[in-house]
């Protein structure tokens, strides 16, 4: 599933721009173009079948360009920050990040230390644990932070955090389900992760081994084809389930069966599996809650780490990155970027642009990356359409290019004044060829 966000006017969009921080993969604004939305929705829906549509195009750019992905700060200790993000870390990594801590702290750089170990509370499609540099910092704004500092305010942290119990995975089909647990995620401290689907759910059951899994029990009929039974949670899926907890050394969570008559002990030996309880009831948020209030008292949580209540501002970081934007239209860019970047990543581009770019999937493989434009009110695209404009006039050909210092510099003026270069360059090397031309006549 992707979530989309559609914003009442400009104001609004920057006002929520936090919303992106969540996981949002595209976002538009209402007075934006229907038919252009339509086209862009679809497309991201299925590359293969659908176009984008196209609109005047300026290429043969090169214009370095500073970019935003708005990320989510989950939990920090005193040496490490774990962040939920669109971003495809690497380990050993090193990123440029600003965080919304307070004036007093001042933390730019940090390594990359794992990714996918803990289950995200946001949208996000990944996480990753950093480990924090200290004495790097932009000076201009507030001396570095030193680890001592930094220890400081993390034991005067008290507002908005709580202390982490451990996940519990919920496998359910029931739309109320995940209604009800929306805001159970985002801001009470039970780290929960509902899904309608058993791919994604074992896809996290690999990665995150959440010590507690529910599990919503449907009927299965005699009738039913097999691809039918695996499409519900009945009991081929439940088997399928148990089966893939057995393959992982040293993993016994609890099992929670729901909506079932038989006895906890009955599926303890249908299945060969200790850990199973058996719940007549139908899956509800207020029995968990005290299913997970009776495991923590059995486990205690480490209260060394510190989680982060959104949505507190706090919890809000930007991580700093580059691209080159290489051609740019009304509705489309496409860019070079030094790492990789999957298709619905988002990020901001800042003045003069204010704009914010999905990643796009590409049908052919190609080096460039392509993204949508998006959150565009009729003044940015006005003043979209003059910039291309002036760039096709300039017929920048095969061989030839535009550069830009910075993003910044994508306006009328300069970019007016880079044409006239470009043209200027065009007539003196045709005075060059001339001359050279002339020399070799005269030669013969």
């Amino acid at each position: 599933a992707k979530i989309i966000a559609l914003f009442p006017d400009k104001t609004g969009s920057e006002k929520y721009s936090d919303i992106y921080s969540f996981g949002i993969d595209y976002g538009f604004i209402a007075s934006e173009e229907k038919s252009r939305i339509v086209s862009d929705l679809t497309y991201l829906i299925d590359p293969i079948a659908n176009e984008p549509i196209k609109y005047a195009r300026a290429d043969n750019l090169n214009i370095p360009t500073r970019i935003t992905f708005l990320s989510k700060l989950s939990h920090i200790t005193k040496k490490h920050f774990s962040i939920e993000t669109s971003l495809k870390l690497k380990v050993d990594q090193v990123i440029d990040m600003t965080t919304n801590l307070g004036e007093k702290v001042n933390l730019n750089q940090f390594k990359v230390t794992k990714v996918n170990n803990f289950v995200p509370r946001s949208y996000f499609p990944h996480v990753a644990e950093l480990e924090i540099i200290f004495g790097k910092g932009n000076k201009e704004k507030v001396p570095y932070t030193s680890s001592s500092e930094f220890s400081l305010f993390y034991n005067g942290l008290k507002n908005n955090v709580f202390t982490r119990n451990d996940p519990a995975l919920i496998l359910d089909h029931r739309s109320e389900t995940m209604a009800d647990l929306i805001g159970e995620m985002n801001v009470n401290n039970r780290f929960i992760k509902v899904s309608n689907s058993y791919q994604d759910f074992e896809r996290m059951l690999s990665v995150f081994k959440p010590k507690i899994i529910c599990f919503q029990m449907e009927n299965e009929t005699d009738d039913m084809a097999d691809d039918d039974r695996l499409r519900i949670f009945g009991t081929t899926t439940f088997s399928k389930l148990i089966n893939k907890i057995n393959q992982i050394s040293g993993y016994k969570p609890f099992v929670l069966v729901f909506n079932q008559r038989s006895r906890s002990q009955a599926y303890r030996k249908a299945y060969n599996y200790e850990q199973i309880i058996v719940n007549r009831k139908p899956f509800n948020l207020f029995t968990l809650d005290m299913i997970m209030d009776e495991y923590q008292e059995q486990y205690p949580v480490d209260e060394s780490t510190k989680f982060l209540r959104p949505p507190d501002p706090s919890t809000i970081i930007e991580i700093k990155d580059k691209i080159h934007l290489s051609s740019i239209s009304e509705n489309i860019i496409s860019f070079l970027f030094d790492g990789e970047l999957e298709p619905f990543t988002t990020f901001k581009i800042s003045n003069p642009l204010n704009i914010y770019v999905t990643v796009i999937p590409t049908p052919e493989a190609s080096a460039h990356y392509h993204g949508f434009i998006s959150n565009t009110n009729e003044e940015d695209k006005m003043n979209l359409r003059k910039l291309v404009n002036m760039f096709i006039k300039a017929d920048v050909q095969e061989g030839e290019t535009i550069n830009l210092k910075s993003i910044k510099e994508l306006r009328e003026d300069i970019v007016k004044g880079k044409i006239e270069e470009l043209q200027a360059m065009r007539k003196e090397q045709k005075k060059e060829y001339d001359k050279k031309l002339k020399e070799e006549k005269e030669n013969e």
